[in-house]
């Protein structure tokens, strides 16, 4: 769960995340997250929902790709293509949320980006990262949360820099 909290000097609000007993998460640390179907019995306590980055699970965060008429940006658009897997919009409807399976993925920092802030594309990869990310159940394509090591492995962000 996370609250929209002002945070000194930043212009937007940050996601801060908090377990059922109102603590602070430890994004390092599993065992300050909750289960799903606790979470929702106090969901409305929060702003929203937030996944743990733990065992399989591995997201990618793709700001500023819908546009304010539904279409999607190139760089969205490549990536949820390539992805094909569960996608929800992000609090802002601007943004995608796409969540995956990682298994045995090679995290080369040279070639791979976990936050590429010329495109908008950050990517949370389980065992490269532990994080959070936000949830809304406001979902753009339905599927499961499959692997994606493969098709991750062969593609790099570095293949979207032309867009």
């Amino acid at each position: 769960m996370w609250n929209y909290e002002e945070c000194k000097g930043k212009v937007k609000p940050d996601k801060v995340s908090y377990q059922i007993n109102d603590r602070r998460v430890k994004s390092n640390n599993e065992n300050t997250f909750t289960d799903y179907s606790d979470a929702v019995a106090v969901e409305s306590r929060y702003d929203g929902l937030g996944l743990g980055i733990f065992r399989s699970l591995s997201a990618m965060d793709i700001d500023h790709c819908v546009n304010t008429d539904g279409t999607m940006t190139v760089i969205g658009q490549s990536i949820a293509d390539i992805a094909g897997y569960h996608i929800d919009k992000s609090p802002s409807s601007s943004g995608l949320r796409v969540f995956f399976k990682a298994m045995g993925f090679k995290y080369d920092i040279a070639k791979y980006y976990i936050n590429n802030t010329k495109l908008g594309v950050e990517v949370y990869v389980y065992g490269a990262i532990k994080k959070y990310v936000s949830v809304t159940g406001n979902v753009y394509q339905q599927s499961g949360v499959l692997e994606a090591a493969p098709q991750l492995q062969l593609t790099t962000i570095q293949d979207f820099s032309g867009i």
